[in-house]
């Protein structure tokens, strides 16, 4: 029979929630006060206080050191002698381990930081790195420096991912990049042929790759020519028609042996049928990108024509529902507003889709925003919006993006009227409502 007094044992496990949220805030005020600091980290010049608990839980680099018993834990001093870490850059560092917070006050502290957090194993600090790196060469005006920093700290430090960003930047803004003096002035053969290997390399046209090539290769005639044939041999000719191919024979570059080879082997490509084309690696063919290249449409009441090397061709596939007043392509796309709805088409699924009604502004799938205008602008807010740095034309019903950038600190009005009234010029009278670039699908064979 059980003792009636017998004190039954209970087991549970009680906890708050709430406990050890703020340690690293505590731990830092420790470290300003100078509290229970067990560690002295040297880099630069510079000698830096520190808890070794907090090195060791927010790097690799100093938990196996620490634990490995070698001389530096055993005497509490760790000589950082590498010199890819800066005083700047472990200061901010470890700041963030305290914090968890990285605050930069310009580009080169970034990589400061992020050449100390590669040597120290910390992936947290530089993933913000890159982060902060993609979308600087985003959002920032465009300085060819920028880039070539970049890419010898990648090709120096064994960056990859760094490599891979800066490579992105460059091929997206190839266009604005190729015009711009820093470019023609300071770019060699080696690193534009590096380029020209790419095949996301965003341009509209292969020709316009091409015309970027020879406005390098003229900016410094002497001593670029002799690298003639070497660059333009991975200008993908064969992406040209056969009406261009033609008429860049006719100029002083399509004169020159090198270029002609080129240009003649392409319309030899062209002279090929579709299935033999299709059956052979010929060089120079492959497609810019993996994707499907955006071709112009054409778009009027209840129809829709691609422009193709023979003219104007109706495509069905995309079929407007009704008349359009005016339209923009968002991430392949495409935005339409009619009298009375606002509607999606997605080449992807080849659907149209009703949309909330529009405000000024741009659309994405939580809904309308409106995108702030730089002032050089203002005065043409009825023909210029600006995204991203690229300027679409509004004439009339139409909205045009014809690879013009606007920098709010470097463009001007001057400038902005200068392309308002070039491309002008080049709209032409038609019926048709508006003017977009899509990538459409290839269409099944039947």
């Amino acid at each position: 029979m059980a003792d009636s007094g017998a004190i039954e044992q209970v087991h549970r496990t009680l906890s708050d929630p709430t406990f050890g949220n703020d340690m690293l805030s505590v731990l830092n005020d420790m470290r300003a006060e100078g509290d229970l600091l067990d560690v002295t980290v040297v880099a630069g010049e510079e000698e830096f206080r520190a808890h070794s608990t907090v090195l060791a839980y927010g790097s690799d680099y100093f938990r196996r050191l620490f634990a490995s018993g070698m001389k530096e834990s055993r005497d509490n001093r760790v000589e950082l002698k590498d010199p890819s870490v800066t005083a700047v850059g472990f200061r901010l560092l470890l700041n963030f381990l305290y914090s968890g917070e990285l605050v930069v006050t310009s580009t080169e502290s970034v990589y400061d930081v992020l050449l100390a957090a590669n040597h120290l194993q910390i992936q947290s600090v530089m993933k913000l790195c890159y982060e902060f790196i993609s979308q600087n060469m985003r959002d920032a005006p465009l300085d060819l420096t920028n880039y070539t920093n970049a890419e010898k700290l990648a090709d120096t430090y064994g960056l990859t991912t760094l490599q891979e960003k800066v490579n992105y930047a460059l091929s997206e803004n190839f266009l604005e990049l190729s015009t711009s003096d820093e470019f023609l002035r300071y770019t060699t053969a080696d690193q534009l042929v590096k380029l020209l290997k790419t095949n996301d390399l965003v341009a509209p046209s292969e020709l316009q790759v091409y015309e970027a090539v020879v406005r390098w290769l003229m900016y410094d005639e002497h001593s670029r020519i002799p690298h003639a044939a070497e660059v333009l041999s991975h200008v993908r000719f064969a992406l040209m028609d056969q009406n261009t191919l033609s008429r860049l024979l006719q100029t002083d570059m399509g004169a020159e042996e090198s270029c002609r080879q080129l240009i003649m082997e392409a319309m030899a490509y062209h002279s090929y049928p579709s299935e033999v084309k299709q059956g052979i690696a010929w060089p120079r063919s492959k497609p810019r990108t993996s994707v499907d290249k955006k071709v112009p449409l054409a778009l009027s009441s209840r129809k829709a024509f691609e422009f193709a090397a023979n003219g104007w061709v109706e495509q069905k596939s995309v079929c407007p529902p009704e008349q359009i007043h005016a339209a923009a392509v968002v991430g392949n796309v495409l935005y339409a507003v009619n009298q009375s709805s606002f509607q999606s088409y997605d080449p992807a699924t080849n659907t149209w889709k009703s949309l909330p009604s529009p405000i000024v502004g741009y659309y994405d799938p939580r809904g309308w925003s409106v995108v702030p205008q730089p002032p050089c602008v203002h005065r043409f807010a009825s023909q210029v919006a600006v995204i991203d740095r690229k300027a679409y034309f509004i004439l009339g019903g139409q909205m045009h993006f014809t690879g013009k950038f606007v920098d709010h600190d470097r463009t001007s009005e001057e400038d902005v009227e200068d392309m308002c009234g070039s491309f002008q010029k080049g709209v032409q009278a038609s019926d048709v409502d508006v003017c977009v670039n899509l990538a459409l699908p290839e269409p099944e064979d039947e």
